[in-house]
């Protein structure tokens, strides 16, 4: 048996799905989801490899080691091999299995199958792929077909497309290649839905939508509500002054302060029609830890405290792109019945 280090590897920042490895994706993070599938698998040590100050407090949380990745890793200057020949430098361990948090729909049984294959096959990497029969192009020519003879799509040769959901090497081959397909390396074929890689904001949806539904935990009446919320205005609430009294200003950065008053009965309210987000500068991830927790974490346990939580549907650090804004400048907030009677008119 091969000792293998699992690292599960997490940037702060995302280009097209905002903060999505934090997003909370059928009731918790990518990143504590993939947390909890991978603290099941055989594999003797897992590490966090992050930028960001809220996955390492997850990360302890979870009892498992992390390493703060330097800035330039986790920057869109550092190339694909050099973060790969990065990666396995600063992994410990011979072999290195590397779980995505941007494929959650990888079984665990999936997982411990393709370990049992790597320990017992002659290979230095094992790749998750997905079966590509389409009709492929480039540069004006067909690449795997005819033009003369176009045969059904089943007939088509086989091609394979990384998925980089799964992945295990040899650190060695690894370090000399500077790839995660190194060595002599063995394709492991993914089905459709495992191979889902998320990318796009549709990409998300998509995804957890067949989570929930594989799980036998969604229903016609989630789909319908999924597609109710997608349909809803989106107005985005600022935190201190509106929803938190915040009486002594920023303070340490703490939540201390009691519920502006009638702010239950404000988000109530618009939360019926409208999708809620929550935006304030303690939800930023650069921020230092509070009692071991992150500013978005005492938030989430704060609205939940004052019941208000079920009307939030994400918190944010910055201002996000929205129709409506409640805070000093675009919708002045003064009261919460002020608002309501704004939003009837």
């Amino acid at each position: 048996m091969k000792k293998i280090t699992a690292v599960i590897p997490v940037r702060q920042g995302s280009q097209r799905v905002k903060n999505k490895n934090f997003k909370r994706f059928a009731g918790k993070s990518l990143l504590e989801h993939k947390i909890d599938m991978v603290k099941r698998l055989p594999v003797d040590k897992i590490i966090v490899n992050t930028d960001s100050e809220y996955a390492i407090s997850l990360a302890i949380k979870n009892g498992i080691e992390y390493h703060k990745r330097d800035a330039y890793y986790a920057s869109s200057e550092c190339t694909n091999s050099e973060y790969h020949e990065y990666l396995a430098r600063v992994t410990p361990g011979e072999h290195i299995l590397v779980a995505q948090v941007t494929a959650p729909l990888i079984l665990e049984s999936t997982y411990i199958e393709a370990i049992d294959i790597y320990n017992n096959v002659d290979c230095d990497s094992l790749m998750s792929v997905k079966p590509v029969k389409d009709f492929l192009w480039y540069e004006d020519k067909p690449i795997n077909y005819r033009l003369d003879y176009a045969p059904n799509s089943q007939d088509l040769p086989n091609y394979f497309s990384p998925t980089f959901g799964l992945i295990i090497c040899n650190k060695k081959s690894m370090l000399k290649d500077k790839n995660l397909i190194c060595g002599k390396s063995y394709f492991y074929e993914l089905n459709s839905t495992e191979a889902i890689d998320i990318d796009t904001p549709t990409d998300f949806e998509f995804a957890e939508f067949l989570y929930k539904k594989n799980r036998n935990t969604f229903n016609v009446d989630d789909f319908k509500s999924m597609v109710a919320e997608r349909e809803k205005d989106v107005i985005a609430v600022d935190f201190d002054g509106v929803i938190h009294k915040n009486s002594k200003g920023f303070y340490d950065g703490t939540v201390y302060d009691e519920p502006i008053e009638g702010v239950k009965k404000g988000l109530e309210y618009l939360s019926k029609s409208c999708k809620l987000i929550l935006y304030t500068c303690k939800a930023n991830p650069k921020r230092p830890l509070i009692n071991g927790k992150t500013g978005e974490e005492l938030i989430w346990e704060w609205l939940d405290k004052n019941s208000l939580k079920e009307y939030i549907s994400e918190i944010t650090f910055e201002k996000p792109n929205v129709k409506y804004y409640i805070d000093d400048k675009a919708i002045k907030f003064e009261s919460w019945d002020k608002i309501i009677k704004e939003f009837n008119v």
